[in-house]
Formats: structure tokens, sequence, C-alpha cells
């Protein structure tokens, strides 16, 4: 009796649940349309990782400035392009991915600026 019960109750439950979809689509609830809040494990993993590229970065440009094969004015340049991303990092708590976009493409800017500036 009590199987019976539950598995009539569940296929009620499922029933209700597939007609009320449509009628709240129609009501303007649209189901699944809401972007939720990113977990916190991706948002350390999107620091760390542009901490990690700002301090790779940050020695190369330090061992061209000890090698000489750069400028004072290239190594300044890059140096306050760094500082922004590092200020950014230290500032914001939360990275959204277009954010996490626009400093990667900060960073690949700076590195391919680096690599010009040393093969000049």
């Amino acid at each position: 009796m009590k199987l019976r019960n539950t598995i009539l109750a569940a296929g009620l439950a499922v029933v209700g649940w597939t007609a009320a979809m449509p009628a709240a689509h129609a009501q303007g609830y649209p189901y699944g349309r809401y972007r939720y809040a990113v977990p916190r494990e991706t948002q350390r993993g999107r620091r760390q990782e542009l901490r990690t590229r700002v301090e790779r970065i940050r020695d190369r440009l330090q061992v061209a400035w000890d090698r000489r094969q750069i400028s004072r004015r290239d190594f300044d340049d890059m140096n306050r392009r760094l500082d922004r991303v590092r200020e950014f990092l230290r500032d914001d708590r939360h990275i959204e991915s277009s954010e996490f976009d626009d400093r990667n493409d900060d960073l690949n800017d700076i590195s391919s600026d680096l690599t010009d500036a040393i093969r000049r």
C-alpha cells in the first residue's frame, strides 16, 4: 500500500511540474534564463591564473631589464600596465568572465610588447 501511494504521489508531482512549466513560462517566469553566481573555486582559479601570469611577465620583464635588452621607457611603461592589472586583482573580489577576458587580453598585449621590445 505504501509503495503504491509513493509511486502515485511521485507521478502526480511529475505531471503537475510538467504542466506548470509552460504556464509559468507564458506568464513571464522563464525557468533556466537566470545566470547563477560563479562558484568560489572558479573565482579563485581565475584570480590565481591572472596572478601567476602577472608574476611570470614581471619576472621576464625584470630579466630583460637586467640584461639591458629593453629601454628604461619600455620597462616603466610595461610595469605601469602590469600594476594596473595587479591593482585590479587586489581591489576586485569577484571577477566576471568578461573582466577575466579583459585582464587576460591586457596581459597578452604586455607579453607581446615585451617580446617585440626584446627583439629590437
